[in-house]
């Protein structure tokens, strides 16, 4: 579905997003903003800094670990301090297929083509590989 600030984005990824962003803005104020999530918290990270950076107020930091790709986000993201992570064979960075990243993954582990690809999405493999710096 087609967003005025975002582009093509997957609807179910973007669905009360708008309303709670605006809930934290009204509740943080001015300070910097710092966002993080995994799977479709990730991919709303990557949305959240889009309309944010539409706004003018682009976030300090975005860390999404195993996010679904969202768009293109109209190069919203491009220059802030974003990274997008995937941890070894986990499919989840890799769908939807018919939308664009919004940022290239980091890979934090090779992928071993090994049969349990799922076991590769716990958000503890990402707490045990994600840099310090996260």
């Amino acid at each position: 579905i087609e967003h005025a600030d975002l582009g093509v984005v997957p609807l179910g990824f973007r669905l009360g997003l708008e309303t709670v962003l605006a809930q934290i803005l009204a509740e943080v104020g001015d300070k910097p903003l710092v966002l993080a999530g995994h799977s479709l918290g990730g991919a709303r990270a990557l949305l959240a800094a889009g309309l944010l950076a539409a706004q003018n107020r682009p976030p300090a930091h975005v860390a999404a670990f195993a996010p679904p790709r969202v768009g293109s986000l109209k190069g919203l993201l491009s220059g802030l301090p974003c990274a997008a992570y995937r941890y070894r064979d986990d499919p989840v960075p890799l769908v939807p297929f018919s939308f664009p990243r919004a940022l290239a993954l980091v890979q934090l582990v090779p992928p071993t083509l090994e049969l349990d690809v799922w076991a590769d999405h716990h958000l503890a493999n990402y707490q045990a590989e994600a840099p310090a710096a996260v």
